[in-house]
């Protein structure tokens, strides 16, 4: 993992900053991602039967939760933009009005706030419990 960061350096900084910040995003999240499954499953032939399944298209063309769930995600997804745009614009925008953004903040992280605390049930334990 160092090996290949140190190993595109120069590569990377031809890129714009802006891409070399979402692309390192993008890219630690999915090996991040890619790296729980060994430790969620139980044998070697499950973890590949996993991966085999992340890796074909046709995985991806139903919804396999129930809806609301889909609903929720993107509510929160949607407050956390809007919160993470206030903080990165509406200062410059509008001066240094911290009270108004502290309202903003204030609302919409009642929003996901709320909507975990409707949406929270009983569900298998997550993986790190497990061990």
């Amino acid at each position: 993992m160092i090996f290949s960061y140190r190993a595109t350096v120069a590569i990377r900084r031809l890129l714009p900053i802006a891409l070399r910040d979402w692309g390192g995003w993008v890219v630690t999240l999915t090996l991040v991602m890619l790296s729980w499954v060994p430790f969620c499953a139980r044998t070697v032939e499950d973890a590949l039967g996993m991966y085999s399944k992340l890796a074909s298209p046709e995985n991806y063309t139903w919804l396999g939760m129930r809806e609301n769930n889909y609903l929720v995600a993107a509510v929160m997804m949607i407050s956390f933009l809007f919160v993470w745009t206030g903080h990165r614009y509406y200062a410059k925008l509008r001066g240094h009005s911290a009270l108004l953004l502290f309202a903003l903040e204030s609302v919409a992280m009642g929003v996901v706030g709320s909507l975990v605390f409707v949406f929270l049930r009983p569900i298998n334990q997550f993986m790190y419990f497990q061990f």
